[in-house]
C-alpha cells in the first residue's frame, strides 16, 4: 500500500522518457491500528469535501 503525500504528489508516469513532474492532488496520510493481533490500515485525504452522503433513504430504499 502506498500513501499520498501530505504535500503535492509526484506524477505517476511509468514511461522511460517521462519528465519529472508534480501535481496538486489532495494531500493524505495512512492511519494504522494494531489491536488484538490484527492490523487495520486506512487511507485518508486531508481537506474539506462534501459528504458524507447516505446510501439509503428514510424508508430504507437505496438512493439511486
Amino acid at each position: 500500500m502506498s500513501c499520498p503525500s501530505p504535500a503535492h504528489q509526484v506524477v505517476l508516469d511509468l514511461r522511460d522518457d517521462a519528465p519529472s513532474r508534480f501535481i496538486m492532488e489532495p494531500p493524505g496520510f495512512l492511519l494504522h491500528r494494531w489491536a488484538g493481533g490484527i492490523l487495520t490500515s486506512h487511507a485518508a485525504v486531508i481537506g474539506d469535501f462534501a459528504g458524507p452522503f447516505p446510501f439509503f433513504d428514510a424508508a430504507g430504499y437505496l438512493i439511486d
